[in-house]
């Protein structure tokens, strides 16, 4: 190690959030699987292997490049400049990120609607930033609750409040008294984050009637759901369930996904569907997911115009279908 030279920072004058044990949760979890490649660790939700052997990143490029040049009219030197510049914050990909998620999992939202980030840990970040406000407001969690939304949430000093998952699946009668005592304390209940499908750490799944009964609870307690799919696309068709966006009520779910499960992590492409409509204060209204791409811009500014022809042209050799490509 080199001798320390210069200006010495001291520990306590860094950020508060550095001391949580969960904020190198994730650092820690990939050393794991790189000291220890051949184990099957189910720590990080990383796909094995074996499923890259697929993968061939020239012909997907040269798939989505031809999706650009013979079906969006695009010439060579146009799709040279939109995949080798900088790109719009909301994305390249988010028709065929829509059409997806109508073929896969019923969930019919425009394009729009649709923001295409770094994986979807920029998609937790940039939700939780755009709509948490104020110190008061907290964020429900089941518990026990993905490091990333945990850590995401400890960053921006966001107070959380944990609702069981017992075996019985989700503690309903803990999630009313968490929304009363909120009432009561005046510190409302902004949003809570679930995860319904193979949740990460637990692995447990909402019944169909706990998702009903969730979107339910969420319009009585007037709250948010950020409900995150990064497993439902490797479901079989036979047990499948309707995501909640998909349910009626899903106008009250931000819907947050990946395709790190299904196609290749090292893309780090996520994206987030976030069609609430927002009124400006001119009167005007737009979507949140504007207001979702104008955060994105100051983070991460776009997200890679080559990863996400990666992604695009997998999903255009698949027609479409992302569980298709994950099988």
């Amino acid at each position: 190690m080199r001798p320390v030279t210069g200006k010495v920072l001291e520990r306590e004058s860094l950020h508060s959030s550095l001391d949580s044990p969960v904020m190198g949760s994730i650092n820690f979890l990939n050393e794991v699987m790189g000291r220890f490649p051949d184990a099957i660790s189910f720590a990080p939700g990383a796909p094995h292997t074996a499923f890259f052997d697929e993968i061939d990143i020239p012909r997907h490029l040269a798939r989505y490049r031809r999706y650009l040049e013979e079906e969006r009219g695009l010439t060579s030197a146009q799709v040279d400049r939109l995949l080798y510049q900088y790109g719009p914050s909301r994305g390249l990909i988010n028709e065929l990120v829509a059409q997806a998620l109508r073929a896969d999992q019923g969930i019919d939202v425009p394009e729009e609607s649709v923001v295409v980030t770094v994986g979807c840990q920029e998609a937790i970040l940039l939700v939780l930033r755009a709509l948490f406000t104020s110190p008061r407001d907290l964020l429900a969690v089941v518990n026990p609750c993905f490091v990333g939304l945990s850590g995401a949430a400890n960053l921006l000093g966001i107070d959380t409040v944990p609702v069981d998952d017992t075996e019985e699946g989700l503690d309903f009668a803990q999630l009313d008294e968490v929304c009363r005592q909120a009432r009561e304390s005046g510190s409302p209940i902004r949003a809570m984050y679930v995860a319904p499908d193979f949740s990460n750490p637990s692995g447990s799944r909402l019944g169909l009637e706990a998702r009903h009964r969730l979107l339910a609870t969420a319009e009585r307690e007037d709250f948010l759901l950020l409900e995150d799919n990064a497993y439902a696309f490797t479901t079989t068709d036979e047990a499948s369930l309707p995501p909640l966006k998909a349910l009626p009520g899903g106008e009250r779910v931000v819907h947050l996904g990946t395709f790190a499960k299904t196609c290749m992590p090292g893309a780090r492409v996520g994206y987030v569907v976030a069609d609430q409509p927002v009124r400006r204060a001119s009167g005007g209204t737009g979507l949140l997911a504007d207001e979702l791409a104008t955060v994105k811009s100051m983070v991460t500014v776009n997200t890679s115009p080559i990863s996400q022809a990666v992604i695009g042209g997998i999903l255009l050799e698949h027609r479409g279908s992302v569980a298709e490509a994950a099988r």
